[in-house]
């Protein structure tokens, strides 16, 4: 899930298999394949980025996800609604409660807003590294291992199946027991779902 656990796992390999590192090009994150495969050089967006968007277009907050602020609501179902490809009206209609209403054509347009603020600064966002992959040709690969699956969003799911199609050999590595992430949509059973759904064995 970072890319300092990358580099270690890499640089473990590269020793294991008495390789350089340079053998590895597709260790790498989620985030990054996605970006790989659509070969998409942008600068990830940033919190600063987020802060100051917010602050341009007049939002309430700086957007972090623990504040209680417009801003940080909007962004949090935003990015609710791309981690379990829903809509943004089942996004909103999921996450508001009795205290707090979320109109979900709020939600739409601060997505807009937040695509075209990206755009002009030539940024991309972490959901988009992945979606934007989607349907591309993965690489083609001697073997695909992906850990901690039990933590994959439906949108990274999504993403390992397309790279699982083009893998001599594909692992989906994970543990129901701790996962943390069910709240992005993350279930350990689309693991079966891969024998049930697309063949594999599992």
């Amino acid at each position: 899930f970072t890319n300092a656990a990358v580099d270690e796992g890499r640089s473990r390999a590269a020793k294991r298999f008495g390789l350089d590192e340079k053998a590895f090009p597709w260790f790498k994150t989620l985030h990054s394949a996605g970006k790989a495969i659509q070969r998409d050089y942008r600068e990830p967006a940033s919190d600063a980025d987020m802060s100051e968007f917010c602050k341009a277009a007049g939002y309430r907050g700086t957007g972090e996800r623990d504040e209680a602020s417009q801003a940080a609501v909007l962004r949090r179902t935003m990015e609710f609604a791309k981690a379990r490809c829903i809509t943004f009206r089942d996004a909103a209609w999921l996450l508001q409660t009795a205290r707090q209403e979320i109109n979900f054509r709020e939600v739409e347009r601060f997505a807009t807003r937040w695509r075209e603020f990206l755009d002009a600064k030539q940024k991309i966002d972490y959901s988009d590294m992945l979606a934007g992959a989607l349907g591309k040709p993965a690489p083609s690969l001697d073997l695909l291992a992906v850990d901690e699956a039990q933590d994959l969003s439906p949108l990274q799911q999504h993403l390992v199946v397309g790279m699982l199609a083009n893998a001599k050999v594909g692992y989906v590595v994970g543990d129901d027991d701790q996962a943390i992430h069910r709240w992005a949509g993350a279930d350990a059973r689309w693991i079966q779902g891969l024998a049930r759904e697309h063949g594999y064995r599992v």
